[in-house]
């Protein structure tokens, strides 16, 4: 189970969602565990691209998504 993340968040979820983003979406940016405005810009792409609301908050729904492509 993840925790909801947002622009400013520093932990492992962030870690993980930014490796799904630059592994899976080639979203570039740093995987360093800090929802920085380069992340947030990646997670408002994927939402944007999958149909979500773009809001850039990473909870259930975005979640996933992100766990469907780092299974696949």
């Amino acid at each position: 189970m993840h925790q909801t993340v947002k622009l400013g968040d520093v932990n492992a979820d962030v870690y993980g969602l930014q490796s799904v983003l630059r592994s899976k979406a080639s979203q570039q940016l740093a995987v360093d565990g800090v929802f920085s405005q380069a992340t947030l810009a990646g997670v408002l792409n994927l939402q944007r691209f999958m149909g979500l609301t773009p809001d850039g908050i990473v909870g259930p729904k975005t979640w996933a998504v992100i766990d469907f492509l780092a299974n696949s």
